[in-house]
């Protein structure tokens, strides 16, 4: 369903029923599942949520009270709100489905993108299978990021060259996509998933990194084609003065929010009218420009703390847990993706995106793990 209503060429209303089957399964999930703990700083966290809209007078068109009990719902089920035996079952093997389903849309999008089919282009660009620019590139850096996992736990020829081909043509999709944010991001990821590879070996961590940069000179020929839709960004942004040409507005906004409203913030899901400029009044719908300073506007210190612990403590363990190095190496990597991602993106907050699900299900799939709660599932 999460698929469904991200992917451009599925324009379907799901209505009621799909919300009755999201909260079914989430209801089966967390009361059936025989020792189900509450995770204490993901419910302060809904707790600073719940004060904000309290406290707020917020628009009604926000929907901030419906919004919210979505995103509790979704945390419930894949992030870290909650946790059982049975959760952590769940949460790893949709997280497997979820990246092999992700893995087909890019190739599907990468065609796209060869054949020059119209329709995988929309007013932000070239979307691929999905609905907008921002989704495609982010999707295909993960994509990318999860390729080159599979590529280094394979040990046949034949499926290393398949999972490299699916490397190149997720890093090429992106490009595509001219996301220079994903592409940051991408690399952070990779960047870090080689170093927790290598820890202990500065050495040949270095020397991974100047042999990925080296094939990437070399290589340039064949892809400098599809860097356009950057370049033209880039022209963009050097046009205006700054890099940040897109964000900087929408980040003094936040800031600005959260001068008025340090505590608890200006309400969940919501902005200060008077302040922001990007909102939609119809549909509620906004662009915060930042996850992170949308946590920081909308929930004050209150929320933004307990958001900071949850999503640091998850951090420190990838980052020093000795199990199954290479599967925590790639967990590290879609975290670290997400940390740099979410500073010029702001979906974090909205349970109906599909870089959000995919944030929380990280979230609750590093913290089955921590908790050691599947042991002996399956993990590839």
């Amino acid at each position: 369903m999460l698929v469904i209503t991200n992917v451009s060429f599925l324009d379907i209303e799901l209505g009621f029923g799909y919300y009755a089957v999201i909260v079914a399964v989430f209801g089966f999930l967390v009361f059936w599942g025989k020792g189900t703990r509450l995770n204490i700083r993901t419910f302060i966290f809904v707790v600073a949520a719940v004060i904000s809209i309290v406290l707020n007078d917020i628009p009604t068109f926000f929907q901030s009270e419906q919004r919210l009990m979505a995103l509790v719902v979704v945390m419930g089920m894949v992030g870290p709100l909650f946790s059982s035996n049975l959760l952590a079952i769940y949460r790893i093997r949709l997280f497997r489905l979820l990246f092999s389903l992700l893995l087909l849309t890019v190739i599907a999008s990468f065609v796209g993108a060869v054949l020059g089919l119209n329709i995988m282009t929309g007013r932000s660009g070239f979307t691929g299978v999905y609905n907008h620019s921002m989704v495609m590139g982010p999707m295909a850096a993960l994509s990318m990021i999860y390729s080159v996992y599979r590529w280094n736990t394979f040990r046949t020829y034949t499926q290393k060259w398949f999972f490299l081909m699916l490397t190149a043509i997720s890093f090429v999709t992106c490009l595509v996509a001219g996301s220079r944010v994903a592409i940051v991001a991408g690399a952070a990821g990779l960047m870090f998933y080689y170093y927790k590879l290598n820890k202990g070996n500065l050495s040949r961590y270095v020397i991974t990194l100047m042999f990925i940069i080296a094939a990437g000179i070399v290589t340039f020929p064949l892809w400098e084609s599809y860097t356009d839709n950057v370049m033209s960004k880039m022209a963009y942004a050097e046009s205006k003065g700054t890099v940040l040409a897109s964000r900087e507005n929408l980040w003094q906004e936040r800031i600005d929010e959260f001068i008025t409203s340090p505590l608890y913030g200006v309400g969940f899901a919501a902005v200060d009218t008077q302040i922001a400029t990007k909102f939609d009044a119809d549909s509620g719908i906004i662009e915060p420009g930042s996850s992170w300073l949308a946590v920081l506007s909308m929930l004050g210190v209150l929320g933004f703390f307990p958001f900071i612990l949850i999503v640091l403590k998850s951090f420190m363990f990838v980052l020093n847990s000795p199990i199954n190095t290479s599967y925590c190496a790639m967990l590290g990597a879609v975290l670290t993706f997400f940390i740099v991602h979410m500073s010029a993106e702001g979906y974090v907050l909205s349970a109906g995106a599909g870089l959000s699900f995919v944030f929380w299900l990280v979230l609750g799939v590093i913290d089955s793990e921590k908790r050691e709660q599947f042991i002996g599932v399956e993990k590839r």
